[in-house]
């Protein structure tokens, strides 16, 4: 499979983080994947790079608008 293939495929997840427990969630960046197992594993390899209290990831047509287009999805400006 080749990397084009893979994205056609893949479903698009939203990174965020949270450095320490008194600070807000932010988010990271967004990242392709076939499924939840492998967004965790890739988000993980992706964002690890800092000692995280908290790293999660969401699908990005899971994300519910509340105000703004929701057609434009987070992550792509």
């Amino acid at each position: 499979m080749s990397k084009l293939d893979h994205k056609a495929d893949a479903k698009v997840y939203e990174v965020f983080g949270r450095e320490k427990i008194d600070k807000e969630l932010s988010h990271l960046g967004c990242i392709y994947a076939l499924n939840e197992d492998l967004a965790r594993a890739q988000a993980y390899m992706t964002y690890s790079e800092k000692p995280w209290v908290e790293l999660c990831c969401v699908r990005q047509d899971h994300i519910l608008g509340i105000i703004g287009k929701e057609d434009t999805p987070i992550g792509f400006a």
